[in-house]
């Protein structure tokens, strides 16, 4: 039972990874679409296009993680709005913070090079992330029991998960 968790776990992580690289695709295509695209030429201009493409592909990734890593949680589009949106929100925002405001600084302080340093950041964030949207934004928020593998599941007994009350 235990290969089994480790599995699943596995199989949502490389789909969670996969599906970053795409929203990453996606981010960095939609910033150039609108830079080149309304012909972008000053600082503040490029600032803000950043801002509205990362808004954008924030917004996106969180539909391509609902359908493609957590595709088995449920929800109505009353707790899309007023729940799950706005902790993806703040799970981003916590890895932002995670990433630039406490890995960056101490890794640069202790002799990390700066690219180096960024790819930890960013693996720390998307850790973070992952976390946070797994126990929060599309699962849920009681308390993860994973099930104990005993003598009758361990010789192949069928599990089910299905809580008694």
């Amino acid at each position: 039972m235990r290969t089994v968790m480790i599995s699943l776990i596995n199989r949502k992580v490389s789909r969670f990874v996969l599906c970053g690289a795409v929203t990453a695709g996606f981010n960095l295509a939609l910033l150039v679409i609108v830079i080149e695209g309304l012909r972008i030429e000053t600082g503040l201009g490029r600032s803000v296009a950043n801002l509205a493409c990362t808004e954008i592909a924030v917004l996106f990734s969180f539909f391509v993680y609902k359908i493609f890593v957590w595709r088995d949680a449920r929800w109505t589009a009353r707790e899309l709005v007023t729940r799950q949106i706005p902790i993806y929100h703040a799970s981003v925002a916590t890895s932002f913070v995670v990433r630039t405001l406490a890995a960056f600084p101490l890794l640069d302080a202790i002799g990390v090079h700066y690219t180096l340093n960024l790819l930890i950041g960013i693996a720390l964030g998307a850790a973070v992330n992952f976390l946070i949207s797994d126990r929060f934004v599309f699962g849920h928020a009681g308390p993860v029991v994973l099930p104990v593998e005993t003598p009758s599941t361990a010789l192949g007994a069928s599990y089910d998960p299905t809580p008694r009350h």
